[in-house]
């Protein structure tokens, strides 16, 4: 839930739409994590009239990016349907980290997630394997990938769930949108349309919004 489906998800959907836009998408995990606390973490509930709020603000904002930034086709609707998902499995591993594993070593977390997303690709991988290895260039980027940006970054918000919990440990997935913008407007020359950045800003603000919590006051 939290490392292979998502993974395989942006692997396929990102094929089909933007990097700014599979970004964007990525980045409103903290949206779904407010959502699924609804039902399953009442201590992670958005909180009155601002977590409400938060929530539909959100929302409005991914109405925003599908209605507007996603004009190419049944191909990019799916693109940005499976980033979708992919956003709202994030989300729902979080959760169960948060509700099962919170005492478990975030490293041992981070290292049983990989190893199961090794085991269930293995096969259809082998199934796959292409006619000529892969260059230089090619393997330095997976190995970038998976070992920092993949592998680290999943011990580091491990141990942010365990501390603070899903709902404010998924706000730093604000950064991913903004990184994705900037690299893809600086490397892939991509175009980012006022809709995008209307949604992009209603998402950070509802997600900052829905992810509040009122400390409580001392006796």
């Amino acid at each position: 839930m939290q490392s292979t489906a998502p993974l395989l998800l942006l692997t396929y959907g990102q094929q089909y739409v933007s990097a700014s836009f599979a970004g964007i998408l990525v980045g409103a995990q903290p949206l779904f994590v407010a959502l699924l606390a609804l039902r399953f973490a009442p201590d992670e509930r958005p909180q009155g009239w601002r977590g409400l709020t938060g929530v539909l603000l959100g929302l409005v904002g991914l109405v925003l990016l599908f209605g507007a930034d996603l004009r190419g086709g049944r191909l990019a609707l799916l693109g940005g349907a499976l980033i979708l998902v992919a956003a709202v499995c994030y989300a729902a591993g979080a959760m169960l980290i948060h509700r099962r594993y919170a005492e478990a070593p975030p490293l041992g977390v981070a290292t049983s997630a990989m190893l199961v997303t090794t085991v269930a690709v293995a096969v259809p991988a082998s199934a796959t394997v292409p006619t000529r290895l892969p260059g230089l260039e090619a393997t330095a980027a997976l190995l970038v990938l998976g070992i920092a940006c993949t592998g680290a970054t999943l011990a580091l918000f491990y141990k942010l769930i365990t501390q603070i919990g899903p709902a404010r440990a998924a706000l730093a997935f604000y950064l991913s949108p903004a990184f994705a913008v900037v690299f893809g407007v600086a490397f892939l020359r991509e175009q980012i349309s006022m809709a995008a950045v209307l949604g992009l800003a209603a998402i950070v603000v509802g997600s900052v919004l829905a992810a509040h919590r009122t400390e409580p006051t001392p006796p």
